[in-house]
């Protein structure tokens, strides 16, 4: 493993803060539009086959 220089010091604090904000706002973001895909498909699911119409046909 190759050493680091004598004189290396780490990155201040500030800029891990502001990767980690930066990596949750994606998966924040990731999170809403994976959620509203989701409820997107639920509603086109329902609109097309309706209230179980296959459980339904021997009634009535």
């Amino acid at each position: 493993m190759k050493l680091k220089p004598v004189d290396w010091q780490p990155l201040p604090e500030v800029y891990r803060l502001a990767r980690e904000a930066q990596i949750q706002a994606e998966v924040d973001l990731f999170r809403a539009r994976s959620n509203a895909r989701f409820l997107e498909a639920t509603a086109r699911r329902g609109e097309t086959h309706g209230a179980h119409t296959v459980l339904n046909r021997g009634q009535g």
